[in-house]
């Protein structure tokens, strides 16, 4: 029983990796759609520079060090930066 859970929790955590790296893809087409300018920082850990805001495609967090707002999911940082 032990073992399966363990094979079960294996499943689950590569396919919650997929699916953070499916969200980094899904980011930056959308941000490339939009003509909208992008830094990568840190592309290992899908880090990028928007406008004023650091943001996490994997995860979708975004954080404005200057004015320390901070929030997550793509649609809500271009609602945010006017894209």
């Amino acid at each position: 029983m032990e073992k399966e859970q363990n094979i079960m929790f294996e499943d689950y955590k590569e396919d919650r990796k997929k699916k953070r790296w499916h969200n980094d893809r899904s980011s930056r087409q959308i941000l490339d759609e939009r003509h909208i300018e992008y830094e990568i920082l840190d592309a290992g850990l899908s880090h990028y520079r928007v406008g004023d805001f650091n943001f996490w495609g994997t995860t979708g967090k975004f954080y404005n060090q200057k004015t320390g707002q901070k929030g997550r999911g793509i649609f809500n940082l271009l609602r945010i930066i006017g894209g």
